[in-house]
Parts: structure tokens; sequence; C-alpha cells
């Protein structure tokens, strides 16, 4: 296999990882998405239900969580 054959097909092989990566970092960035919107619908769950006027922090949220599962 000639230099310039190998290196063509290394191309190729580089250019279609590099969408597959693209892809892959748009998922990740989605379900991270996914999972901040997840958590803003919990918060907001947990301060109607607690009868809370402001919406609990996250790091409020964060703290409940530990202290439910410690008991």
């Amino acid at each position: 296999m000639s230099d310039n054959k190998l290196k063509e097909d290394l191309v190729k092989v580089y250019k279609e990882w590099k969408d597959l990566e693209k892809k892959a970092g748009k998922k990740i960035k989605h379900h991270h998405e996914l999972k901040k919107e997840e958590k803003e619908d919990e918060i907001q769950r947990f301060s109607d239900y607690a009868g809370l006027s402001v919406p609990i922090t996250e790091e409020m949220l964060l703290y409940l969580d530990e202290e439910y599962f410690r008991v």
C-alpha cells in the first residue's frame, strides 16, 4: 500500500471518527441539559409540595438528599 493511499484511508477514517465524536458530544450535552431540566423540575415540585413561595436552591436539594439517605 502506498503512503498516499494509507494517508487517504486514514483521513477517511479520521473524518468518520470526528463525526462520531461530534455526535457523541451533542448527545452528552443533550443528556446534561435533560438532567438539569429534571433537577429544576424536582426542585420546583418539592418547593410546591413544601408550600414554599421561593424554590429551594440546588445546594439545598443536595443537602436534603444527603440527609434523606443518612437516615
